[in-house]
């Protein structure tokens, strides 16, 4: 067996010396290069969901607080905010499913701009998240909107699978997400009724029904079947053209006395009778039927339907009246 120098395995030693330090030097770089990157790419942070929260079960957890007043927002409802721009976050905790979600916030009922990314303001924000991780989002306001000494209803949501059809994947529900209302207002402000925020008149049902349901179910149902139906997966229609559609609504308990419905179609806000929103009397001994348009796109495609129901929108949110607020059951339209 052949040897060697001395000198020469004191230079073999020195090399892989210099070369196991060299490789920890350059992975401690890349190491902390990832750190910063996975800071200061975006306003949210990623983390594991606790024990106690993994134990509720399957659903999804959520609230919105400022970074500028400390308050408890999530116990009254209320946020008190110095100026319209600032800075919140949203927490959203996923028990549900691995995949894609979309973040929407409305401003007094309307879809509004808001930015995560710096200088970027957009309608909404998707992001990835698996099951057992929450997500901290930073956001801010749309820079147009301006301090007053007005109340405002902000609605936080947060939707899972806005990629997906119900046509497509033969499914509807109205369970795929979370949405709150908040009641902002600004330092130097008295809490008071926003009432004179919603100019909108009453929609008269044309109808009003004795059937078993609680709520509000979207349909094309006009015949006023003897038991409220599910939306089919897909409803067709042209292109540009004025979708009409059915709703069974209300019957909640006495101390609602009005709700006001949003509909979004590819998750963005459209207008119902040409409105922002449908504002409709509570009946709680009867359901209400009736009907209205919303306009499709100019395009060809499958877009899901959605709506939001909120129960006293011109009340001032408190202990007892803060909570989620329900969704419609999606579907898709089919534009041919």
């Amino acid at each position: 067996m052949k040897k060697y120098p001395f000198k020469r395995r004191k230079s073999i030693f020195f090399f892989l010396f210099l070369f196991i330090l060299l490789s920890g030097y350059i992975g401690l770089i890349l190491f902390e290069n990832e750190i910063i990157k996975e800071e200061t790419r975006e306003n949210f942070k990623v983390s594991s969901l606790p024990q106690e929260d993994l134990s509720l079960g399957a659903g999804y957890g959520m609230g919105v607080k400022s970074l500028i007043i400390d308050q408890d927002s999530q116990k009254s409802g209320q946020i008190l905010m110095k100026n319209p721009q600032d800075i919140l976050e949203v927490n959203f905790k996923n028990r549900g499913n691995s995949g894609k979600y979309i973040l929407k916030i409305f401003f007094d009922f309307k879809e509004t701009k808001f930015s995560v990314e710096k200088d970027h303001y957009a309608n909404s924000y998707v992001f990835d998240l698996e099951t057992g991780k929450s997500i901290d989002i930073i956001f801010s306001l749309d820079q147009k909107l301006n301090k007053d000494n007005k109340i405002h209803k902000l609605i936080v949501a947060i939707y899972a699978s806005p990629e997906k059809n119900a046509k497509i994947i033969k499914a509807t529900t109205n369970s795929y997400g979370m949405t709150l209302p908040y009641t902002i207002y600004f330092e130097g402000n008295k809490k008071q009724n926003m009432q004179k925020t919603l100019t909108k008149d009453f929609q008269q049902p044309l109808d009003k029904l004795d059937l078993q349901f609680q709520g509000l179910m979207i349909n094309n149902d006009f015949k006023k079947s003897k038991e409220v139906l599910f939306p089919p997966y897909s409803i067709k229609t042209k292109k540009g053209e004025h979708l009409k559609l059915a709703y069974y609504s209300g019957k909640y308990d006495k101390d609602i006395q009005d709700y006001l419905v949003i509909s979004m179609i590819d998750w963005k806000q459209v207008k119902m009778n040409d409105d922002d929103y449908l504002l409709l009397k509570n009946d709680s001994e009867k359901l209400d039927y009736g009907t209205f348009s919303v306009k499709v796109p100019n395009e060809k495609g499958l877009y899901e339907y959605s709506a939001i129901i909120i129960p006293n929108p011109t009340n001032v949110m408190n202990e007892m009246s803060f909570s989620p607020l329900e969704t419609a059951y999606r579907f898709t339209i089919e534009v041919e």
